[in-house]
């Protein structure tokens, strides 16, 4: 008996062992919970905010290249951030101040100043100057609360909320490029939005192990697969609206398309396909765009100089009436 509890104890620990090992040493290691457990991570990209988990450390954006999942990505320092990690960017000479919330593709990650898609927006229009407020690794819900945040950021006439398929599926999920990943579980997402009684996963790991664990947290991504085939995007959609007009400022939501809309059809054609929910606040300019190569870094996903201006275009495109 005494040997069989031996033997489980010995074949655990050495699946915990080499679950460990595949996380210490996966491409984001410096920014994981657990590696932060025992190096100091105060030096990394991001810093720990209580109102909203974590916001960028102006003073070390250039550790963002880090994150990098491609060797080809181009390297700059010349991001230029304010004292709270946000871009820089005033202008009072125009009438309608505009904030753009979102995450990694709105703030531009990779992307040099003339790049990002608020400057772009700015170069653009004549009436309207556009802020940006996009972190990278944020979820829609984080976004949402940022919005609301009187401290820190500015008033504007509009709220933009640009969001990539991942960032609904985000909420439920620690994110593994930064230490502070401390997010809305699926339980907390069910009971805050009042989501109808069935739509709950099949499988429930605690945050911690998800957070300082290789196997299970690619585990825990296939098992709530369910969850998000049952769960009603445009509900959602509906309610982080009606959130975000809290103070009484209108909130537009557009979907910014990324590698993870394209599908893989006959013959090897990619098809831009998004969520139905998402069909019509998407980025229409890339529906007939059949190879998304030159839009996205390779291997990496975040967007290139020209996806950047194709979204710039297509936001354009949605406010003409407004800015354009």
């Amino acid at each position: 008996m005494i040997k069989k509890i031996l033997s489980i104890l010995f074949g655990l620990s050495a699946v915990i062992l080499i679950d460990q090992n595949f996380f210490f040493y996966n491409l984001h290691k410096k920014h994981h919970y657990l590696y932060c457990k025992f190096k100091d991570c105060s030096k990394g990209p991001f810093t720990k905010n209580k109102k909203h988990n974590f916001l960028l450390n102006p003073k070390n954006s250039f550790k963002l290249q880090d994150l990098a999942q491609s060797k080809s990505i181009p390297k700059h320092n010349d991001y230029l951030l304010n004292e709270h990690g946000f871009r820089l960017s005033n202008d009072s000479s125009k009438k309608i101040n505009i904030n753009l919330f979102g995450d990694s593709f709105t703030f531009g990650l990779f992307l040099g100043e003339e790049q990002q898609i608020a400057t772009l927006l700015n170069k653009m229009s004549k009436t309207c100057h556009f802020k940006n407020y996009g972190v990278p690794a944020y979820d829609l819900l984080q976004m949402v609360n940022l919005s609301l945040d009187k401290d820190l950021v500015q008033e504007a006439q509009k709220n933009l909320f640009l969001f990539i398929s991942d960032d609904m599926i985000r909420i439920t999920r620690q994110i593994e490029v930064h230490p502070y990943a401390i997010h809305t579980t699926i339980w907390d997402l069910q009971k805050d939005f009042n989501l109808r009684d069935g739509i709950v996963p099949i499988f429930r790991i605690p945050t911690k192990l998800i957070r300082s664990s290789f196997f299970f947290y690619k585990l825990y991504t296939i098992f709530d697969k369910k969850f998000w085939a049952q769960t009603p995007y445009q509900t959602l959609l509906d309610k982080f609206k009606k959130r975000s007009e809290e103070r009484g400022i209108p909130a537009i939501f557009i979907h910014l398309p990324s590698p993870s809309d394209y599908k893989v059809m006959n013959r090897a054609e990619e098809v831009f396909r998004p969520s139905i929910a998402f069909k019509d606040i998407t980025i229409k300019e890339f529906v007939t765009i059949k190879s998304k190569t030159h839009y996205f870094f390779e291997n990496d996903g975040h967007p290139t100089p020209l996806g950047a201006k194709t979204y710039a275009n297509g936001i354009a495109s949605r406010l003409k009436d407004i800015c354009f």
